[in-house]
């Protein structure tokens, strides 16, 4: 953006080079309404810049209540288990969202830090998608447990994933 605006600076002193005569002052309002044009090219750029940022700041933010969710009432139902089974298997669920949570704080970090120029990588593994909806199908179940019930329906598709962003998106 700052180079087209160079470039134009340059077009002019090249067009007007031998065929109009421009004074100081001429060149100084030139010079003085591209620099202002480039200011304000380059504020929008940030702002725009600032705003996609905190709109991917608020999407992780949001995402991270359903695992806060299930690690709140996953304590709650340890405390009140039948059996010491039925709280191994909460503690298992615990265990997951905590990471899980980790995970989305790690991308949360990366996206805030990362600068215009540097792509936050996809994190690429084989896996079958079918067993991850199955996954947010089972965790979606609990957090809502008694309200609502969810079932994948489909064939295993195996591929390469980024079960974050999948995660995220299911």
């Amino acid at each position: 953006m700052i180079h087209e605006y160079q470039i134009f600076r340059e077009s002019i002193a090249a067009v007007a080079e031998g065929r109009v005569t421009l004074g100081a002052r001429d060149w100084a309002v030139i010079d003085q309404s591209i620099n202002s044009a480039t200011r304000e090219a380059i504020g929008g750029f940030t702002d725009i810049h600032e705003e996609m940022r905190r709109k991917v700041a608020a999407a992780l933010s949001h995402d991270m209540r359903t695992p806060l969710a299930v690690i709140a009432n996953g304590a709650q139902r340890i405390g009140i288990a039948p059996s010491i089974e039925v709280a191994r298997r909460t503690a298992s669920k615990i265990e997951s969202n905590a990471l899980r949570l980790r995970d989305m704080m790690a991308e949360l970090l990366d996206a805030l830090t990362c600068q215009g120029h540097v792509k936050v990588p996809l994190h690429l593994s084989t896996f079958d998608v079918h067993g991850l909806v199955q996954e947010v199908c089972d965790q979606s179940g609990q957090t809502l447990a008694g309200v609502c019930t969810f079932e994948a329906l489909g064939n295993p598709v195996e591929g390469y994933w980024c079960r974050s962003n999948l995660r995220r998106a299911l």
